[in-house]
């Protein structure tokens, strides 16, 4: 015997019993049964149980808002509770069921959004949250953002859609600790946001400023892009840079947030540590002339990102970072405030193609405090780069260096 449900699905499917004809928006008549309308979409349930139609027999409603096709679309789900969801449609289905006040349809657009999001179309479920006050699946995708931003602006597709956010939701994701980029590539993004043609409001730089943490890009970068092109007032550009400079100026100086650190390492980056245990107390003095020094190489073709350095708790430093093969690669100088640790990241702005068996050397030249160094060390450390990679890192004493592969500083590399 079939069960009440499905005999009621059948009647609908068959036009019998019902007693509510709706007209759609092309002109055509669907019939339903009022008791299924009521309990699944408040819409119905006020027009139905209001004295609007005082008279026997069908009820008559008007549902002309959205397309045929989409009304009955959403009068089918309150049946059958399924619906065919897609990335294409899913954004119309959730403007018909707020319109309407249908939960569970809202409900079955949340779900397949959370189970949807990728590199390819979380910026579209992004907008969609933001649009629509979806809490959980806003939350969902900027935490997936936070790991894989560069990948997603790379698609050509995301690029133009990022440049039509609101400029809310554009605060939203750049005021986050917990996004893994560089702060000079962000800041190109923001640049290209605010050059975009496709947006839906003028802003002013003043409106972005507080988000961006200028004291975590180089000082050339930043005298380039954001002094030269008058990103911000000159008073305030001038303390930023001799807080860059120099650990003689304060940080109070300037805001908190223009120095704090995001993340910085994603899920797709590989830690490889070369030491696992480290001093009892912060002793280690860097070579102030030559730097500390590191020798490594890899057996497969991979991607530099970064290095950690030992630090000292509760202390600012100026860190300066070479990497060379048999040129300069890299180089790059900044200052941390480091809290309550004794190791730190250092991320370049952009990741180095590490070439396979080749031999590097990175130079840390750190000053303003002593610091931890680690004991111990390992010559050989074997990881996985992704499902596919396997990477072999050797280590090698560079000369005339204090840190050897024992003992001293450069804790790890950031392999990606």
């Amino acid at each position: 015997m079939a069960k009440l449900g499905q005999k009621i699905v059948r009647a609908f499917e068959n036009e019998e019993h019902c007693d509510v004809r709706i007209t759609l928006a092309d002109g055509t008549i669907m019939c339903a049964h009022s008791l299924v309308l009521v309990i699944g979409c408040q819409y119905f349930h006020t027009r139905l149980n209001g004295n609007w139609n005082s008279g026997k027999g069908n009820h008559e409603v008007n549902c002309s808002d959205f397309s045929a096709g989409l009304t009955r679309s959403m009068i089918k789900f309150l049946y059958q509770t399924d619906i065919d969801l897609s990335i294409e449609n899913v954004q119309d289905i959730l403007q018909i069921a707020d319109f309407y006040i249908v939960p569970d349809l809202r409900k079955k657009c949340e779900e397949f959004l959370l189970s949807s999001i990728s590199c390819e179309n979380v910026f579209s479920i992004l907008n969609m949250a933001f649009t629509f006050s979806i809490e959980n699946v806003l939350s969902s995708a900027l935490s997936f953002i936070d790991n894989y931003l560069e990948n997603i602006m790379s698609i050509r597709e995301n690029a133009d859609l990022f440049c039509t956010f609101h400029k809310d939701l554009l605060i939203l994701l750049i005021k986050r600790d917990s996004l893994c980029i560089h702060e000079e590539k962000l800041f190109k993004f923001v640049v290209m946001w605010m050059n975009s043609e496709n947006r839906a409001e003028p802003v002013c730089w003043n409106t972005l400023v507080p988000h961006i943490r200028f004291g975590r890009m180089s000082i050339d970068f930043f005298i380039e892009n954001i002094v030269y092109k008058n990103v911000i007032e000159s008073d305030y550009a001038l303390k930023i840079m001799l807080y860059m400079s120099s650990l003689s100026t304060q940080k109070d100086v300037i805001d908190h947030n223009t120095y704090r650190p995001r993340k910085c390492i994603s899920l797709n980056d590989r830690v490889v540590n070369r030491f696992f245990f480290h001093s009892p107390n912060s002793t280690w003095e860097y070579d102030a002339i030559y730097g500390d020094r590191l020798a490594f190489s890899v057996n497969s073709d991979v991607r530099l990102s970064g290095v950690i350095l030992f630090g000292a708790k509760n202390c600012s430093l100026c860190v300066e970072i070479t990497l060379f093969s048999e040129d300069c690669i890299v180089k790059l100088k900044i200052r941390e405030e480091l809290g309550d640790v004794f190791d730190f990241p250092v991320i370049f702005p952009n990741a180095v193609e590490i070439k396979k068996e080749k031999n590097y050397t990175i130079v840390a030249n750190v000053s303003g405090s002593n610091v931890f160094f680690g004991l111990d060390g390992v010559e050989c450390v074997k990881t996985m780069i992704d499902s596919n990679t396997k990477a072999e890192v050797k280590f090698f004493d560079s000369v005339g260096s204090k840190t050897n592969t024992r003992r001293g500083q450069i804790k790890g590399l950031i392999l990606c």
